[in-house]
């Protein structure tokens, strides 16, 4: 997935029926996937007062309920910004990439990008 802009959250997807959590991009239990230069921001939660749901701009996840694990991917050179949480990393996969990337949160991610 590439050069693509992904803007602010509609308010909606916070209702449950709709899942409640929002993301900008999400590899979930993906192998071998490549999130290059997107530009990802004003990702919010709207003070949603779930606190296991996050916004956030880029994650990676593993997806539990089917078993997959992810690992293999490269989340580098990307710019985001300004999202409750710029890059989420949720997951016991290995060789998983995320470097290079403009962003501030969480601080031990982005302040070695």
């Amino acid at each position: 997935m590439t050069h693509n802009h992904i803007g602010k959250a509609n308010k909606l997807c916070q209702e449950p029926q709709f899942g409640g959590a929002v993301g900008g991009i999400l590899v979930d239990g993906a192998t071998n996937t490549r999130v290059k230069h997107n530009d990802v921001s004003g990702i919010s939660d709207y003070g949603n007062p779930n606190p296991n749901l996050t916004a956030f701009g880029i994650g990676i996840i593993d997806e539990a309920a089917l078993g997959f694990v992810a690992k293999g991917n490269e989340i580098t050179h990307n710019t985001v910004y300004g999202n409750d949480l710029d890059i989420l990393v949720f997951t016991n996969g290995t060789d998983n990439e995320v470097d290079h990337n403009k962003c501030g949160t969480p601080a031990e991610i982005c302040s070695n990008q």
